[in-house]
């Protein structure tokens, strides 16, 4: 289960034009979140770390936002959003 500081880092990046999403696998429903960039790199795939989970890092997706022309955070299993795995 998400913990309150994940809910309002999620909160301030929709309200920045983030947008979530899940998707599922063997595992369970992955949570993500994704937004359209400005630069011209392509797409880019943030990995938190243990504890952690894509939200958390708002102020770097933010920052790659102006490089990529696509920014995405996924939070593996177990981890924010997404489900545990039986």
């Amino acid at each position: 289960m998400a913990a309150l500081t994940e809910h309002a880092s999620l909160l301030n990046l929709r309200v920045r034009g983030w947008r979530r999403r899940h998707v599922e696998t063997p595992y369970g429903r992955v949570h993500l979140i994704e937004a359209r960039g400005e630069g011209v790199l392509p797409t880019v795939v943030l990995l938190h770390g243990f504890t952690a989970a894509g939200a958390h890092y708002g102020p770097l997706l933010e920052q790659l936002r102006r490089a990529a022309r696509r920014v995405v955070a996924p939070d593996l299993p177990a981890h924010g959003f997404s489900d545990s795995p039986a």
